[in-house]
């Protein structure tokens, strides 16, 4: 039996609605045809999404994004924040999934909240670009992540990311960490990877579509800087280069500086 994917959003409320309009157009743009479903208590134009499932407006929240997320009509899933942006065709964010049963991105703040309380060597994930595999161990997964949430974490921060990596760490699930391409986070400092190029770009800007011809098409590069730099940092840096490129220089000699410019 062949399994269906898809992309999923979901939206209440007129602002949301107009924002995964525009990303639904996005991916539409680069990915024609692929299947999206939208959760809403909204009406979207008609043509975009291949179903509308209605839900309850108000408080929704963040248990209504994890129930959605588990209401999925697709075997595998792509969830997609309603300010994301599709740069470049994505199927590939779905082959992780023949070995893992979920695939997130690291968020850009390690640790977010001073309560949180886990090891530097699992930091704090990002939800906003989810890729998982229907079946009884994610759905067991969300079910304890909405739980963990309402009970525990809603009444420190209202915010569902502390209760996925609570949830996550202790669970035994099969997750992999997506590169940053994949949840290009735009508003803040980050690495674009070497002879790579932004996938998804994640930032509420008005100029997302321009950050998307700048980030999105040229593969020709080493890794790249893109934000504000720390400049005491930026000097730090400048200093110890090159103080270790004169060093290079000299045990290479001229000979062999030649040859390393003329890549002989």
């Amino acid at each position: 039996m062949t399994k269906t994917r898809g992309i999923i959003y979901v939206a209440t409320g007129p602002k949301y609605l107009a924002e995964a309009v525009i990303s639904a157009k996005s991916v539409q743009a680069v990915m024609p045809g692929f299947p999206m479903t939208l959760f809403t208590d909204q009406t979207p134009p008609p043509g975009l999404f291949e179903q509308v499932i209605p839900v309850e407006g108000g408080n929704m929240g963040r248990p209504g994004k994890i129930r959605s997320m588990a209401a999925t009509p697709y075997d595998e899933t792509l969830f997609l924040d309603s300010d994301t942006w599709m740069c470049q065709p994505c199927e590939d964010i779905f082959l992780p999934l023949e070995k893992y049963e979920l695939a997130i991105a690291h968020e850009v703040y390690r640790n977010e909240y001073a309560f949180e309380k886990f090891p530097d060597s699992f930091p704090a994930l990002n939800t906003g670009v989810v890729v998982y595999r229907k079946e009884p161990r994610t759905l067991a997964f969300f079910k304890a992540w909405e739980e963990n949430y309402l009970n525990v974490f809603q009444h420190k921060r209202p915010a569902d990311q502390p209760a996925f990596r609570h949830t996550l760490f202790h669970s035994d699930l099969r997750h992999y960490i997506l590169p940053a391409e994949f949840n290009f986070r735009t508003n803040y400092p980050v690495v674009l990877g070497g002879f790579a190029r932004a996938k998804i770009i994640h930032d509420r800007n008005p100029f997302v579509e321009e950050y998307a011809v700048l980030l999105g098409h040229d593969t020709g590069h080493p890794p790249v800087y893109f934000g504000p730099v720390n400049m005491r940092l930026f000097l730090h840096w400048l200093w110890f280069r090159s103080r270790t490129l004169v060093k290079r220089a000299q045990a290479a000699g001229p000979r062999g500086i030649w040859k390393r410019l003329t890549h002989r």
